[in-house]
């Protein structure tokens, strides 16, 4: 080693003794000043006017590290670096050490977590002229963040686009025949612990392989959609539904040539970049009722029923029963409607939306031209009836006897009305007003 090589190391030595550990003895006793204002000066004995530091390349000369410090200061008030290593080599001058603390400061973003640190840092000074130049590395960050309990928070978001962007491989690839996609995103010695459903699969990947090929044997066209996707931790949740036309034997039942649908739910664990092992349903009943081998458990809708139910309401309503929705609808009602009747979810909405039209019609008459009802769904044609004597929707009353018609699908489930898609003839209306001009 020569003589001028043993001077760096000594400078770095003391910069780390006076500068970065501001004079503390590892057992913090020593010079420990409450501020660390005013240190530019003794920064500039040590760190040359343009050094610059690779792992902060914002941060240039004294300034710059002692804005570095000021940071760690801040986090760390008790930091201290105890030197393991000096290995030097002309003006290169590396430092193996321990650096340790107590988090009492904000950091980052993140609060103080009040945690002790040990951290193993490794880093690498050119010295020019007896002050430092250059800088390279610094700690492990990965353990830095795990220590600090915020690693799962900060690469949380990351993992979730990683695992999201493996999903979209795997179906594409069930999506596409492709045998290739799912050996990328499924290990070899993959677990499914739901493979005992299909006889005669081979292990690992290759059993996904051969059920998706199956699925695509079977139904021709076959679309799956990711209708979702939840990342936590390992876990990545999807759910998904699918569509395709029979065409091909499934479960030993021939060919329909019927459209088929059904939905799905997958839980998959990662290790190591891969699917390791999954639990999954999917509606295979309902597959045989659409395919016709099994029946329906469901009871057949009351249409009449139904159609009765319909009926009242518009009956209430000309009676000016407003509060009749709490009986009849759903407290989560849905309606998908138009310029009068916009998207709307409860029944207050409806309250309102009536109470105003009965308020500006006092004579206000519905009364049902057509009534249609098959499955959940019953649509009515309407036609409201009365004489405009309040005001409505900004209009003064006219004293005009009007009238406009409507058209309703509602469905209803457990004898109740729970969502509605309506159009009505507000253009009609509007003429009537004289709004818009008659044709």
């Amino acid at each position: 080693m020569t003589a001028e090589t043993d001077r760096n190391k000594q400078m770095v030595q003391t910069y780390v003794v006076e500068v970065v550990n501001r004079g503390t003895n590892e057992d913090g006793t020593g010079r420990h000043p409450d501020s660390v204002d005013g240190m530019l000066e003794l920064f500039s004995k040590y760190v040359a006017a343009d050094a610059f530091d690779y792992a902060a390349p914002e941060m240039i000369g004294p300034q710059g590290a002692v804005d570095t410090l000021k940071v760690m200061w801040a986090a760390f008030p008790n930091s201290y670096f105890a030197l393991d290593q000096l290995p030097a080599e002309r003006d290169l001058i590396m430092i193996q050490a321990v650096i340790s603390g107590t988090n009492t400061g904000p950091l980052m973003g993140f609060p103080a977590t009040g945690k002790e640190l040990s951290l193993h840092a490794l880093q690498l000074f050119r010295v020019v002229d007896g002050k430092l130049a250059r800088h390279w590395g610094g700690i492990s960050m990965i353990s830095f963040f795990q220590q600090m309990g915020v690693y799962d928070q900060i690469l949380a978001p990351r993992i979730a686009e990683i695992y999201t962007a493996m999903v979209h491989r795997y179906i594409d690839g069930v999506n596409n025949d492709d045998a290739a996609a799912l050996r990328e995103v499924f290990a070899v010695d993959f677990n499914d612990h739901n493979s005992a459903q299909v006889t005669g699969l081979p292990p690992g990947v290759e059993g996904v392989v051969t059920a998706h090929h199956m699925l695509n044997e079977s139904f021709s066209d076959l679309t799956f959609t990711i209708d979702e996707i939840l990342v936590e931790g390992d876990q990545v949740a999807i759910r998904v539904h699918a569509e395709g036309k029979h065409t091909g034997d499934f479960y030993g039942f021939p060919a329909t040539g019927k459209p088929i649908s059904w939905t799905a739910h997958r839980i998959l664990r990662v290790k190591d970049g891969m699917f390791v092992e999954a639990w999954n349903e999917f509606d295979q009943v309902g597959i045989l009722q659409q395919m016709g081998v099994v029946p329906s458990f469901a009871p057949p809708p009351n249409l009449e029923a139904n159609k009765a139910l319909v009926r009242r309401l518009y009956e209430e309503e000309n009676k000016h029963n407003v509060d009749i929705v709490d009986e009849l609808m759903s407290a989560d009602f849905v309606m998908h409607g138009d310029a009068l009747n916009p998207y709307q979810k409860g029944l207050e909405p409806i309250k309102q939306g009536a109470r105003m039209t009965q308020e500006a019609f006092n004579d206000l008459v519905v009364d049902i031209e057509d009534i249609v009802a098959a499955g959940d769904k019953v649509m009515v044609r309407l036609r409201w009836t009365g004489t405009h004597t309040g005001p409505f929707m900004g209009m003064a009353p006219t004293n005009k006897k009007m009238t406009w018609t409507a058209i309703a699908t509602n469905r209803i489930e457990n004898g109740k009305i729970v969502e509605r898609w309506f159009n009505s003839d507000v253009f009609g209306l509007l003429q009537q007003f004289g709004m818009i001009p008659s044709a």
